[in-house]
């Protein structure tokens, strides 16, 4: 292999050995030595923007190409042509059939094998399925020094090929990562486009390849060709240390190296179609790895999770959405902003997660859960609706988009926690990118999570890589009991396995709700209606994390009288029985500091670590006191829930 490398470098150089014309020989051949790089121009027939593309800012050239010009490239020999291994990734298979190079005359051929390839140097030579009639080979040196001047000929800005000069070697320094080789510095201008375009010196010959600029500097930097022996393998792609690590519980992480490569020449699209296949086998290999040790060894059962699920109104570890009422009167979230969006087509509700926005999703009127759940493209554009949460530049203008269409893919994740979520995947040809809303119902609305990745990552491993993500959130699910009814019906088939033993009747004028555990018979309407709202809170069990237990049941009869009937569990570890019935008893009804009203009982006390409490809560003392004399609280026996372990 290091022959038959170091014989395709001395053949280049050889070229060098010319003498050198009197001026610099690129400024006259340089149009049949360098080509740009293109992909086909692809559309997104569904999506719409906020309002019209401003096309007079686009340059003409741009406007009215059928190609998308990424690039640049330059012959080495006759046949083959260098350029850097970033202008080619693998993220663009879902946008292009094919890679294309076009001369400075406008003739376009298809590219076709890879013959070297190293994204560790940035560097690629290549094949084409046919070629120009004339071909001006660009020879290869191996020295220079600092202050030699230098030209770029290369695709600045997409524009077209085009030669700049003026610059000279500002120095030579290790590459970034592991020092393996010294990157040459110089200042000659480049441009967006100029990858891949060759670094020239005084008599038209290559030192090397442009790979990027430092943003804000005039300084740009180019591997130089006299490193190229160090490549181990003909075609070789590294990533070091991919996969997953948690910010908050450490040490948590699943990462390693990914290491693809070839000894033998390909046709340049199935090389792509390898990397983008062992980068999914990769990270979907590293994702259920992380998710082991997420719940072995880390989240669920660390001492923070611990704390949080005795309380998780009151946790910092996870996120609690406790209630949104039907008039956006009580909203509460322990960790984020909310946002509530009332100028939209139906009410939105923001809350960001670590940065990671949460959307609920009410349903309007009269509209069936299941016909929102099942229509993503209303669910999508409620989301888009919001404002700037998807943006396509132009120039120098952003426009957002307000509809994507029909999403291309949906598919269907279990969270560790035992909850249903749909993934609606919308691919974006004409930003590259993929975006996705991970929805999951809730009695009143639809819980969605919005995400953007890259397109060569399949349903599979974003369902991997997300599973843990959307399992350190704990909802509360709340509606009014006609809501509830829907909810709990045979039609909703993402129902959380853990509503196994929820249950919602009405009998001798009262409204009876159990949990699991946790059951409160109160007075109520004597069919379901609109005007009241039941809310159930569900959290890992402190005692078995891998299994979710009712922490909290309230019913609220009616909306306008604001009386607060709850049933809840409350951990507290090393108190006795008698502590806990002194507590519940220190005051029957009591006003708060907040000027409310209060009531407390103990319903049930299993240990020392675990209390079943009823509690009210008011604005009227009088109303309470009516209210509390007529409520029953009870404590079921355990629902067999499934162990996730």
């Amino acid at each position: 292999m290091w022959k038959k490398i170091g014989l395709f470098i001395s053949l280049a150089l050889a070229f060098g050995s010319v003498s050198h014309a009197q001026s610099n020989p690129i400024k006259k051949t340089f149009q049949y030595s360098v080509v740009e790089v293109l992909i086909d121009r692809p559309k997104d027939d569904q999506a719409e923007l906020n309002r019209p593309i401003p096309l007079q800012k686009i340059p003409f050239k741009q406007r009215t190409d059928k190609f998308i010009s990424i690039g640049t490239a330059w012959f080495i020999n006759d046949k083959e042509l260098f350029s850097a291994a970033h202008v080619f990734p693998a993220n663009f298979l879902p946008f292009t059939q094919n890679f294309y190079v076009r001369t400075i005359f406008g003739e376009v051929f298809p590219v076709d094998a890879v013959t070297l390839y190293s994204n560790r140097f940035d560097i690629i030579s290549f094949t084409l399925k046919a070629y120009p009639k004339r071909v001006v080979p660009i020879s290869v040196v191996k020295t220079y020094a600092i202050g030699d001047d230098v030209c770029v000929p290369g695709n600045a800005l997409g524009q077209g090929i085009s030669l700049r000069c003026g610059g000279q070697i500002s120095s030579l320094a290790p590459e970034p990562r592991n020092g393996e080789w010294k990157e040459i510095f110089f200042s000659t201008p480049v441009s967006p486009g100029n990858s891949g375009g060759p670094l020239i010196d005084a008599g038209g010959r290559a030192l090397g390849i442009v790979v990027r600029k430092i943003q804000g500097e005039d300084l740009n930097i180019a591997t130089p060709f006299n490193e190229l022996t160090k490549l181990k393998t003909r075609l070789e792609y590294v990533e070091k240390d991919l996969g997953f690590q948690n910010k908050i519980v450490q040490p948590l992480y699943a990462k390693s190296d990914l290491s693809i490569g070839s000894n033998q020449p390909m046709p340049l699209m199935d090389w792509l179609r390898l990397l983008a296949a062992g980068t999914n086998d990769h990270l979907l290999k590293m994702a259920r790895a992380y998710e082991n040790s997420w719940l072995k060894n880390g989240v669920m059962t660390s001492r923070p999770a611990r704390n949080y699920y005795r309380n998780p109104r009151k946790g910092s570890f996870f996120t609690q959405v406790k209630f949104v009422n039907q008039d956006l009167s009580l909203v509460d979230g322990d960790e984020g902003e909310l946002e509530k969006y009332r100028k939209t087509k139906r009410r939105v509700i923001l809350q960001r997660i670590a940065e990671k926005p949460l959307f609920f999703i009410s349903r309007n009127r009269g509209e069936r859960l299941d016909a929102l759940l099942n229509n993503p493209k209303e669910l999508m554009n409620s989301v888009l609706s919001t404002g700037r949460v998807l943006s396509r530049k132009i120039v120098d203008e952003e426009l957002f988009y307000t509809s994507l269409g029909q999403p291309s893919l949906s598919t269907l994740i279990t969270d560790l926690q035992g909850r249903n979520w749909i993934m609606h995947s919308w691919k974006l040809n004409e930003i590259e990118t993929t975006a996705a809303l991970l929805c999951t119902p809730r009695p009143s609305d639809v819980a969605c999570f919005y995400h953007t990745h890259e397109s060569l990552l399949t349903p599979e491993t974003v369902a991997a890589m997300f599973r843990v993500d959307i399992s350190e959130l704990t909802l509360s699910y709340a509606g009014s009991s006609s809501d509830w009814v829907e909810f709990l019906g045979p039609a909703n088939r993402l129902r959380p396995a853990f509503m196994a033993g929820v249950s919602i009747l009405r009998a001798d004028g009262k409204v009876r709700i159990a949990a699991q555990e946790l059951s409160i018979a109160s007075p109520g309407a004597a069919a379901p209606g609109g005007n009241d709202s039941i809310v159930m809170t569900f959290s890992p069990d402190p005692m078995n994390p891998l299994r979710q237990t009712a922490y909290a049941v309230s019913y609220i009869p009616n909306l306008a009288e604001r009386i607060i009937v709850s049933a809840m569990k409350v951990y507290k570890a090393g108190s006795t029985a008698a502590e806990m019935n002194a507590w519940a008893a220190s005051g029957g009804i009591f006003r708060t500091k907040g000027g409310k009203y209060m009531a407390a009982r103990l319903i049930d006390q299993k240990n020392s670590n675990v209390a079943f409490m009823g509690y009210m809560y008011g604005d009227e003392e009088k109303k309470l006191n009516r209210f509390w004399k007529s409520i029953e609280f009870r404590v079921n026996a355990p629902v067999a829930l499934v162990d996730r372990n």
